[in-house]
């Protein structure tokens, strides 16, 4: 090995240590964000003044041979993260991130768990972003990086994973540099992918989102995959349900009676008349009561990745529809 390459070996710091990585849902305000969810990358390194770190934040990791056959597109984001540390280098006063090409921006923290600092969503523009400490933190051994990625929908957005490299700059302009893909990272850590499940047991009222509860599912689906509905694996339930009193307050006995299932199978451009034919044909032959009483629906959309074919992004438990009154 040349001379030169092993004295940049001797400079290289320590492979950062991949913490922890997580799926979590993002919330539940309506049905856009109940299908949307977060994914948290924490890492320990030890980022000297010197010091940045690669990052590659891929999603919708599958085998290459995939590609076209249904899979949502991969998308890698490409970041470097160095600390801005005060002139004696005793306080930290910054982190920053640089991306390349267009990669979308996380919200950061910095600390242990238990004195966690929440740094936001940072400032600036183009291809630079700083994470300012308002006050500045004492400079530790070692450093613990939170990035979290936001927004992110299950129906396009169904894994995700990171690989990450340390560097030290060694004087020559590096810290501009672009992220080396993996191959030719010094010592890159790798984690396996993680998947989102967001499953919620409220209800969720989508009368308004329909005249018709065929228009009201083509709504649903697309709040709940966006663009991305077609050929989402899906999976629905459809119960009648009826007061059999007084449907005030929370104590109100209903009636629940199971109309049909639709299997998993992929979601087409007639998805929702094929269910409304069915639930009208079922009205029209048993002729139920109408007044106040409601369609639940329960549906789960499941992954379309080729090794996890039956594994649930989403599940909501009960869509309500009333059909009179």
């Amino acid at each position: 090995m040349p001379a030169s390459a092993i004295a940049s070996a001797l400079l290289e710091p320590a492979p950062p240590v991949i913490e922890s990585q997580a799926a979590s849902p993002q919330g539940a305000s309506d049905l856009r964000e109940a299908a949307q969810w977060c994914y948290q990358l924490r890492y320990q390194h030890s980022h000297a003044a010197q010091d940045f770190v690669q990052i590659i934040a891929s999603f919708n990791i599958a085998p290459p041979e995939s590609a076209g056959s249904g899979v949502p597109q991969r998308v890698d984001l490409f970041l470097t993260a160095r600390l801005i540390y005060s002139g004696n280098e005793e306080s930290i006063q910054a982190l920053e991130l640089r991306r390349a090409g267009n990669a979308m921006w996380p919200c950061a923290t910095y600390g242990p768990p238990d004195t966690l600092v929440d740094l936001g969503s940072g400032t600036g523009d183009g291809d630079v972003r700083t994470y300012c400490f308002d006050p500045a933190v004492p400079a530790a051994a070692f450093a613990r990086i939170g990035l979290t990625w936001r927004s992110l929908d299950v129906a396009s957005t169904q894994n995700a994973g990171a690989v990450l490299a340390g560097h030290r700059d060694d004087g020559t302009g590096s810290e501009g540099a672009a992220v080396l893909p993996p191959a030719i990272m010094p010592a890159p850590v790798s984690s396996p992918s993680v998947s989102p499940f967001n499953t919620w047991s409220q209800d969720f009222d989508i009368t308004d989102y329909g005249d018709t509860i065929q228009s009201a599912l083509d709504a649903v689906l697309t709040a709940l995959c966006g663009g991305s509905s077609l050929g989402q694996q899906i999976q629905m339930q459809v119960s009648y349900s009826y007061p059999l009193i007084s449907p005030e307050g929370p104590a109100a006995l209903a009636t629940e009676v199971p109309v049909t299932v639709v299997p998993t199978q992929p979601i087409t451009a007639d998805t929702s008349a094929k269910l409304a034919t069915t639930l009208e044909f079922w009205l029209a032959k048993t002729a139920p009561v109408r007044t106040k009483a409601q369609w639940h629906i329960a549906i789960t959309l499941y992954s379309q990745m080729p090794y996890a074919a039956e594994q649930p992004l989403l599940r909501i438990n009960r869509l309500v529809y009333r059909l009179e009154g």
